[in-house]
């Protein structure tokens, strides 16, 4: 008979029980070594990474029988420190009043640690050196000491959390000793940029799981991800300005959970946004910029001229009122030229380097004029274009009484027009203001703060009041022109049909380029709002295609038409 630390081999001798399924025949034949595979250790103790069973009595008595000697570790508990809480391996302190000693090797597994400690990590670490998991949240502020690692070689670190710290910096190959991680968490911190290598896969093979949400990362520099090959990323509750277009190099991430899509740009696996920009690498596609280009010059040149030529009222074109409005028109033009050509000249200067700062642009001060430069624009055509028809329309109705207000009264006239002029900046500054204390930034590289709930709900109501604006203006200036063309039938000057039909084609004509502005800008704003995805190409048609159209209309509409059709007929 043999013991029970012995098997017994059939009709022979007895062999301890660690030789029993070590792969090798100890009994004749070869008996020790059958029924070895997913062998069930029933009421006995299982070895690790064998199968090899021992009974309860050969646990931690000094003898190793398992080959990984697992049968006699962590046999003796240590003593639990003043104010904490143990329980077997595992260790919780939560109290200031808690003190450890500084030369003392703590043999815990589980150690969990939120405590005012001026301790170093390097030297919290020294002291649980067989820690698997680490929770720390003691106001560390330094967790790497310049290019030293954080912890001594030999940690067997499976998941550290030092989220809630006060940590600002990591240094480079911050976790480069870690070989074990699997899991960290450095969220809730200060952490503003992320340097080169401090990640990468070459020291951190096997983490996994990388939590940096809610610190105040503003840049990703070159290589700071690097070749990372983790299951879960998240990234959210940043303010990141500056994505390096090798930041993420190499890396290979199955989930990623950000603020927007920059990052997920870079990373083609499955990327979860909460906000969404275009993935290209400039403001404009180039047949856009050619365009954006080509209006932005021809507008304002266009706009200075017809600002000359209403001034000096050259060939005697029309009344004060009239040249005083249109030049208001020209004002807004050249509000909307300046608006293209500096999105243009911005598109030309960043290039390929627009998607390492495009945060950076559309919180800069620039982007916020042109923001300012597009409202403005677009209130000063509302307002002007609404007083030119009805205007028209006093002239056609009252006709003696509008002689008489142009005579004595063209102060008055101007300083209404200079006070649309006025309002729409006053008002569009207000906006800008408004949207600038809600966001800090515009949600497109256009800057044009016009978009869907998804971005904002002030970019909403914005996108809503414009197109309802458009609508009223719409409808304004066509009811103004209606009355106006009935006024010319019912006149009683010009009664051959040639003198009535004139005004009416000119009138038609005055309207159009206004009426096609509105209505395609507000179809483009309706389908912005109804649709998740490619605001910025919406937006891009709006600025690349509609601005310029309208811009390069107006003058040739109330000003060179007109001027042309005065200078033909005197000759004549």
């Amino acid at each position: 008979m043999c013991s029970a630390r012995f098997f017994k081999c059939p009709n022979s001798y007895c062999i301890p029980k660690r030789h029993e399924c070590n792969g090798i025949w100890n009994c004749p034949g070869g008996p020790d070594e059958r029924h070895c595979v997913n062998r069930m250790c029933s009421g006995r103790f299982k070895c690790h990474n064998s199968s090899i069973c021992i009974a309860q009595d050969s646990i931690c008595d000094g003898i190793f029988d398992c080959i990984f000697k697992d049968d006699d570790i962590f046999c003796s508990l240590p003593i639990c420190p003043t104010n904490c809480v143990c329980l077997l391996y595992s260790i919780s302190c939560q109290n200031n009043i808690t003190q450890f000693h500084h030369h003392k090797i703590y043999p815990y597994v589980v150690v969990v640690i939120s405590i005012s400690w001026k301790e170093k990590l390097t030297d919290i670490l020294k002291q649980f050196h067989k820690a698997v998991v680490l929770v720390l949240s003691n106001k560390l502020q330094y967790p790497c000491q310049k290019e030293d690692s954080v912890l001594a070689k030999g940690n067997i670190i499976n998941y550290l959390d030092i989220s809630h710290n006060l940590i600002k910096y990591l240094q480079r190959n911050c976790f480069r000793s870690m070989p074990r991680l699997h899991y960290l968490n450095l969220s809730y911190n200060s952490i503003e940029t992320l340097v080169k290598y401090s990640f990468n896969n070459e020291t951190n093979a096997k983490l996994q799981f990388l939590d940096i949400s809610f610190n105040q990362i503003r840049t990703l520099l070159s290589k700071s991800l690097y070749r990372l090959k983790l299951l879960t990323l998240i990234l959210i509750n940043n303010n990141i300005i500056r994505i390096s277009q090798d930041s993420m190099e190499g890396c290979f991430m199955k989930n990623i959970i950000v603020d927007n899509n920059k990052i997920c740009c870079l990373q083609q696996e499955e990327c979860y946004a909460t906000q969404n920009v275009h993935c290209h690498y400039t403001i404009v596609n180039s047949k856009a910029l050619l365009v954006m280009l080509i209006a932005g010059f021809s507008g304002m040149v266009l706009g200075i001229s017809v600002i000359v030529v209403n001034t000096l009222n050259i060939r005697g074109l029309s009344s004060f009122n009239y040249r005083a409005t249109i030049t208001t028109v020209a004002i807004g033009d050249i509000l909307c030229s300046a608006f293209l050509l500096i999105i243009s000249l911005a598109d030309i200067i960043y290039g390929s380097a627009y998607f390492e700062y495009e945060f950076l642009w559309r919180e800069s001060f620039l982007c916020f004029i042109c923001a300012c430069l597009h409202i403005s624009h677009d209130l000063i055509a509302h307002f002007s274009i609404s007083i030119l028809a009805f205007s028209r329309l006093q002239i056609a109705k009252y006709p003696f009484d509008s002689k008489f207000v142009e005579k004595n009264a063209p102060s008055f006239v101007l300083r209404l027009l200079l006070s649309i002029n006025g309002f729409s900046c006053l008002l569009s500054l207000i906006i800008i203001i408004i949207y600038w204390l809600l966001s800090h930034r515009v949600q497109s590289g256009l800057c044009i703060l016009l978009g869907n709930v998804e971005q904002s709900v002030f970019t909403l109501a914005l996108t809503l009041g414009t197109i309802t604006s458009n609508i009223i203006s719409l409808f304004l200036v066509t009811l103004l022109n209606l009355m106006l063309h009935f006024s010319l039938k019912k006149t009683p000057f010009d009664t051959s049909k040639h003198q009535q039909t004139r005004p009416n084609v000119k009138l038609f004509n005055s309207s159009l380029a206004n009426h096609v502005y509105w209505v395609t800008s507000s179809s483009i704003l309706l389908v912005i709002i109804a649709r998740t995805t490619d605001v910025h190409r919406l937006l891009m048609w709006l600025v690349a295609l509609v601005l310029p159209l309208n811009t390069l209309t107006n003058p040739f509409i109330f000003t060179y038409g007109k001027f042309m059709y005065v200078g033909c007929c005197r000759e004549r």
